[in-house]
């Protein structure tokens, strides 16, 4: 990854978008494997394991509603062999930490009154 996102719903639109894209290839990568010969494979379980974990993540983070949850989310989050989803997730949590140490300004209220009176 080249650049950090800007802000946390950047960071959180990329993750969404790697795990969506990654849900769909495992998708069809499962669904167009060969018939396996019974005990004697070893990738389709590895397959179906990631495609279930690639659409476990995308609903958990889709339901991850607030700054908190995505803490919460990200704290527990499983360690994945997607070394591109891992670096999202550092990234996701580089934007909450950073946006939870920078507060929102206080605008004074004859500022705000004066802004509110320009709409």
């Amino acid at each position: 990854m080249s650049s950090a996102p800007a802000n946390t719903e950047s960071a959180r639109s990329m993750l969404e978008k790697h795990l969506e894209q990654r849900y769909r290839e495992l998708f069809e990568e499962v669904r167009h494997y060969p018939t396996p010969i019974a005990h004697c494979d070893d990738q389709l379980p590895w397959l179906i394991e990631q495609r279930t974990h690639a659409l476990s993540q995308l609903q958990a983070l889709r339901e991850a509603a607030s700054s908190a949850a995505l803490q919460t989310l990200l704290a527990g989050y499983p360690r994945s062999a997607d070394e591109v989803e891992m670096a999202l997730v550092n990234q996701l949590g580089i934007a909450l930490r950073r946006n939870a140490k920078s507060p929102q300004p206080v605008i004074p209220s004859a500022a705000r009154n004066l802004l509110l009176d320009q709409r």
